[in-house]
């Protein structure tokens, strides 16, 4: 099993489109999984920040970074400031 991996993330605000460069070493299934996972991750990412910090007063204090770690069935999310 290869590793996929992501690279040359831009988002450009102005225009509210980003882009970014997924490398799968020719490796279909990896490729699928790996994509799988990090969807799964991102998603845990994006309900703990609504979970948390979706309020007014909240929302001046969102850490600058995140940890994540995850896999098929779990993700942790620490707060890195």
């Amino acid at each position: 099993m290869s590793n996929a991996i992501i690279t040359q993330y831009h988002m450009n605000w102005d225009t509210e489109t980003h882009k970014f460069t997924f490398h799968t070493y020719g490796d279909y299934l990896s490729a699928l999984d790996q994509l799988g996972d990090l969807k799964g991750s991102l998603e845990d990412l994006y309900n703990h920040l609504i979970l948390t910090y979706d309020t007014y007063e909240k929302q001046d204090t969102i850490p600058k970074s995140f940890r994540v770690t995850g896999g098929c069935s779990s993700t942790h999310i620490e707060e890195t400031n």
